[in-house]
């Protein structure tokens, strides 16, 4: 597991957070049986904090030439960007509503998440089919999951309506 974390969260040493006196492409790493954590400080008083479970050594990723980033930096902006794209489209058309119950958020997530899931597949299954916003296609799904309640109710309510003719005798108006 490699991600970010905040140089201001609690247990991070003050030695890896942002300071005047670090000099720009330097890096500090520490190191705690089996998780590395990396700062990266890219520009004056800016420190990017990583950890890793993934990364055993300070290795320095040649390829980045003069900024010398860690491996653990490199190897984090190589695989990221999934992760980027999906929080970019759930955040377009999100479907969460604001509340203080924590499983509401974890199931609104859910379903942002479901319907780009569902979008790819539905790709997939017919690369033969025109482009399609994902718009659309949440709107379409929607529709698709509601017929059935819409349909139901329709005949609950013509059934009634029925019944209640027989009963009275009067034509329904």
């Amino acid at each position: 597991m490699v991600g970010t974390i905040r140089s201001t969260r609690i247990g991070v040493p003050h030695e890896l957070r942002p300071n005047k006196q670090r000099q720009p492409t330097s890096s500090l790493f520490a190191f705690h049986k089996k998780k590395t954590l990396v700062s990266y400080c890219p520009r004056r008083n800016k420190a990017v904090v990583l950890l890793s479970t993934m990364h055993n050594d300070d290795a320095i990723d040649e390829e980045t030439g003069p900024k010398q980033k860690p491996e653990i930096v490199s190897f984090y902006n190589k695989t990221k960007i999934g992760v980027d794209v999906v929080d970019q489209m759930c955040s377009k058309y999100d479907v969460a509503r604001n509340t203080r119950r924590w499983p509401m958020v974890v199931f609104f997530d859910l379903i942002n998440i479901s319907g780009i899931n569902a979008l790819c597949i539905y790709k997939f299954n017919n690369p033969e089919e025109k482009y399609m916003p994902r718009r659309v296609f949440i709107q379409h799904v929607a529709w698709e999951l509601i017929k059935p309640q819409i349909t139901q109710q329709n005949a609950e309510c013509d059934n009634s309506c029925a019944n209640e003719e027989e009963r009275t005798g009067a034509p329904r108006t």
